[in-house]
């Protein structure tokens, strides 16, 4: 079944600390297509370098190489557009470049969206000229999606295994 072939394909991910299931498989397809693209990738990626308190974490972090400190493209998966999903690009663009150098690409990636768009409006208004953009997988943007993070891929690498990207979709 998928479930089985996404755990199968994700072992050794740490795994995100969702709890709903719709969740995690975004999170298990997009750690997986980081790998069929050649990415180090890693779930609950600290961006932050705290001595005393737990870092915040990114659910999905793309990096070139594994000794990179910094991720070239950060993914945060939402059940829900809620208030609350404004803390995912402040916990990355909210800190110095000094302590955490900016992504090449946020990619914030939101189940269900409802009608309600204000808040996600603002957060793209807010946060769009830093290379941040929200994906509203209810809303039929699940093509767009993909769509931008090859686009994302060519700015980096001029090489894709299309067998390997179209076993993850």
């Amino acid at each position: 079944s998928f479930v089985n072939r996404v755990y199968r394909a994700t072992q050794g991910i740490r795994m995100p600390q969702h709890s709903l299931d719709a969740s995690k498989q975004v999170i298990n397809v997009l750690a997986r297509l980081g790998h069929a693209l050649g990415y180090v990738v890693h779930t609950e990626a600290p961006v932050e370098q705290r001595s005393k308190l737990p870092a915040p974490a990114v659910d999905v972090a793309w990096f070139a190489a594994e000794e990179q400190r910094y991720p070239l493209m950060i993914f945060e998966v939402e059940s829900a557009a809620t208030n609350a999903m404004a803390n995912n690009p402040l916990k990355v663009y909210g800190q110095p470049t000094e302590q955490f150098e900016r992504p090449l690409f946020f990619f914030h990636v939101v189940l269900r969206s409802g009608d309600e768009t204000s808040r996600i409006r603002t957060l793209q208004t807010h946060f769009g000229t830093h290379n941040y953009r929200v994906y509203r997988l209810d809303n039929g943007m699940a093509t767009q999606l993909v769509k931008d993070i090859l686009s994302q891929h060519r700015r980096v690498q001029g090489t894709i295994n299309v067998g390997e990207v179209l076993a993850v979709l």
